[in-house]
């Protein structure tokens, strides 16, 4: 029995009561990101004495390059070794990466894993762009999305809910089947009539730590409302709920046949209570918070450290003068006119307050703080681009390898949501690709386009999705292969590494029959940033052959031509030990003067000796 509209409104009613509390916490956080630990705090009355220390955007962005490949692709391995289901892994390869490539997934990626550092997860969702007639991807922000948080994996949650925030015009156009566009639903117009109208939700809005109001100003213009979509995985329904309302919006089955869940999770840290995941913001916001305090305290100590000047005005005709030639006085050569009293000493007339020192043990506090960022996120100071923080070549090693173990758990999550990407771009593929159409991709590892078509990828029919079901076949896992993502390293996959490990194995290649040397050839000016018109076409190829091997008459190739200086037909004679026809042959005695060798008919340079 599927989720009663009653059941479902009190769901989201206990999500939004968690969220206006959590989305405070994810504010707060995001303002530090930014650089607005602070806040409005930051003004003119604190003469700019406020000091940020951005631990989170440094670890975000060191983490973030170190775990996201700047090209990501994926390979399709059959299970099964006939021969159409390896050309079907060979079209779905090409084509997956093509998606990639076009729906720009590094800055999606990147964008996913900074939220979920800074927030603790984020969300990915697969959808059927029809604007572009192709798969896309959209990275959500976790304040607009609910999930089942009452299950150990993500492959389990019974129901996912996004927030969607529509204007009243964006609305109104899903009430009227003249105005909808391609993709949208149709909104029943009695539960629509009971819409209200209003400011953007405060509990989706930026909160007051934020020094951006540009968005909040915008959407003043607006009248709003919110929608809830609700995906029932468990029963195979899907919603639109009104905000407020029992009676959705809409009801009917999912958006996508073989896409059963287009959502997918990431975070990078576990909470040991459920699947929401935990922030490396919480991690270290006591010591970023210390250390800022810190900080800005020893720095407004340093200025109420600056000494200031005292004069006795009892000692001096005209102090109002004497005090202002004193403050103008900027260049060594300035001259200060001292008209004093009583003959006294300029020790007596002009001093200076005390200076006070900073303890020693500010600086000690501070190192340890620091430290103990560092070490809970797991970022050394020389992988933010800080050199000479090891005078040892072992112990830096040594780090180096923790830091990568500790990022390789990172990476391998990422990997998922690439996994994720492909598995999901080919099931919508599978849907809305229609028979006469042909993508255009490029093959991996030869560069070749290559034109993919619907029976290339031994697609799944969606109009027999129900007999499938009924069969107890899947209708999420297409096909029997294996999505691999080609592992990333920053280090192991720049082309200065790949061109040493070309070189390495440069003879082995070279020498191999099983190497097509065209596309050896081709990979390596690639790696040397060299465009493929070095090479000949194949064409040109052909032609220069064929000039090699010469004109062709009734009785096969002419033989190829002798050695400059030999006379035709001398070789044959030669090999036998003799002279050639016509040729004397010469004294044993002269051949020792002769300088050169086989083919050349007279000595290079003068004869030395006799």
């Amino acid at each position: 029995m599927a989720l009663s509209p009653k059941t479902l409104k009190s769901i989201i009613d206990a999500h939004v009561a968690k969220a206006n509390k959590e989305h405070k916490v994810w504010d707060k956080w995001r303002a530090w990101y930014r650089s607005e630990f602070w806040g409005e705090m930051l003004d003119e009355e604190n003469d700019g004495l406020l000091v940020e220390n951005n631990y989170l955007y440094a670890f975000c962005d060191t983490m973030v390059a170190s775990v996201c490949p700047p090209n990501p692709r994926v390979t399709c391995q059959p299970r099964r070794k006939d021969e159409e289901s390896a050309l079907a892994a060979q079209y779905r390869e090409a084509l997956i990466n093509d998606v990639l490539y076009r729906a720009g997934a590094h800055q999606l990626l990147w964008k996913m894993s900074t939220m979920a550092s800074v927030y603790g997860r984020s969300l990915l969702k697969s959808v059927w762009n029809f604007k572009l007639n192709r798969p896309d991807f959209l990275v959500i922000d976790p304040r607009y999305f609910f999930y089942d948080m009452t299950v150990s994996r993500w492959d389990d949650i019974r129901y996912a809910i996004e927030v969607t925030t529509l204007t009243k015009d964006e609305f109104l156009a899903r009430t009227d089947p003249k105005r909808k566009r391609r993709g949208e639903l149709y909104y029943d117009p009695k539960v629509s009539a009971k819409a209200k109208f209003g400011s953007f939700p405060k509990w989706l809005s930026d909160g007051e730590e934020t020094s951006i109001k540009l968005t909040e100003e915008v959407r003043k213009t607006f009248e709003w409302i919110v929608v809830y979509e609700v995906y029932d995985f468990t029963h195979d329904k899907y919603y639109h709920m009104l905000e407020g309302s029992e009676d959705p919006l809409f009801a009917g089955d999912p958006p996508y046949t073989f896409v059963k869940n287009p959502f997918h999770r990431l975070s990078f840290n576990e909470n040991l209570a459920d699947i929401g995941g935990m922030a490396d913001s919480q991690l270290v916001e006591r010591q970023q918070r210390r250390l800022n305090e810190l900080d800005t305290l020893e720095l407004r100590h340093a200025q109420a450290s600056i000494p200031v000047t005292i004069v006795n005005e009892a000692l001096c005709d005209n102090p109002e003068d004497f005090v202002d030639q004193v403050a103008h006085a900027t260049s060594p050569g300035d001259v200060v006119r001292l008209a004093g009293k009583n003959a006294a000493p300029l020790s007596e007339i002009l001093g200076q307050t005390p200076t006070a020192s900073l303890v020693p043990e500010f600086d000690t506090i501070r190192d340890r703080i620091e430290n103990t960022i560092q070490f809970v996120l797991g970022i050394p100071e020389y992988a933010r681009g800080v050199a000479g923080t090891s005078e040892v070549a072992t112990e830096l090693a040594l780090v180096d390898a923790a830091m990568r173990t500790r990022l390789g758990r990172r990476t391998k999550l990422v990997n998922e949501v690439i996994k994720h990407m492909a598995i999901t771009a080919i099931g919508l593929y599978e849907e809305f690709l229609s028979s006469e159409r042909e993508i255009p991709a490029r093959a991996t590892g030869t560069g070749e386009a290559i034109h993919v078509a619907r029976r290339h990828l031994a697609a799944r029919d969606p109009a027999k999705a129900d007999e499938m079901k009924e069969r107890g076949q899947s209708v999420e896992e297409p096909l029997e292969i294996d999505y691999e993502v080609v592992p990333y390293s920053p280090t192991e996959n720049s082309k200065t590494a790949q061109i040493k490990k070309v070189q390495n194995f440069l003879d082995v290649l070279l020498n191999s029959p099983d190497v097509n040397q065209r596309g050896l050839v081709a990979h390596i000016l690639e790696l040397l940033d060299l465009g493929k018109d070095v090479l000949h076409t194949e064409e040109e190829v052909a032609q220069m052959t064929q000039a090699a091997a010469g004109p062709e008459g009734a009785g096969g190739p002419m033989p190829p031509m002798p050695p400059e200086g030999m006379v035709p037909g001398a070789e044959d004679t030669m090999a036998t030990g003799g002279m050639p026809e016509g040729v004397e042959a010469i004294p044993t005695d002269a051949l020792s003067g002769m300088s050169g060798g086989a083919g050349r008919s007279q000595p290079i340079g003068p004869i030395i000796g006799g």
